[in-house]
């Protein structure tokens, strides 16, 4: 499925993921990728997102009534290490103007 992201008019692609929080695992790409707990949840609140969510938007849903006792480097740093992880599949989390989105790899 492709979307066109509202904030810069690139395309978008998104891939059927699916995140289990319980066991903090994604599965894609017929991959079983392990995360850590905080991974997980940055990746369930943008897996639903084409359009992304800003960063205060993702320490929010992340972080709750807490984002605001959360240093801004902190989010900057689990997305950095996400990245990292999602490396070698078909997934990729790009900055778009001040937005993170979950996007395939084209």
């Amino acid at each position: 499925m492709v979307n066109t992201c509202p904030a810069c008019g690139q395309s978008v692609r998104s891939r059927e993921i699916r995140i289990d929080l319980a066991t903090n695992t994604l599965f894609t790409d017929g991959r079983t990728i392990p995360l850590l707990p905080t991974e997980a949840e940055i990746m369930w609140a943008l897996r639903g997102r084409p359009e992304g969510m800003t960063r205060w938007e993702l320490m929010q849903a992340i972080y709750g009534y807490r984002w605001d006792e959360i240093a801004d480097g902190t989010l900057r740093s689990w997305v950095s290490r996400l990245r990292k992880r999602l490396v070698d599949t078909d997934l990729e989390i790009l900055p778009c103007k001040r937005v993170y989105r979950l996007t395939a790899r084209t």
